[in-house]
């Protein structure tokens, strides 16, 4: 072995040597009856869990408007710093 073969390049199929593994076979399901099923919860509890889940949302849109505000002001911020130091080396 001289010195110069530490340097050489190994061959793809030693450094990528990983075994490929196939995914599970997807189980599927099918219903004997052509019948929808019966809606197991009343229709009040249903709309009072999509009030709340559209309270959840609500709030979410909110939270993600104060953190655009925020990142906005941010910017501007950068922006103000921005015009200031080109005005500098000018």
């Amino acid at each position: 072995m001289g010195f110069f073969d530490r340097f050489r390049r190994k061959k793809k199929d030693k450094i990528f040597n990983t075994p490929t593994v196939k995914p599970p076979p997807a189980v599927t399901t099918q219903s004997t009856s052509m019948t929808p099923p019966a809606p197991a919860v009343p229709l009040a509890v249903k709309s009072e869990n999509v009030r709340t889940e559209i309270e959840l949302i609500r709030s979410q849109m909110d939270n993600i408007r104060i953190q655009y505000e925020s990142i906005n002001a941010r910017l501007k911020n950068i922006e103000r710093l921005v015009t200031e130091i080109r005005s500098f080396c000018k």
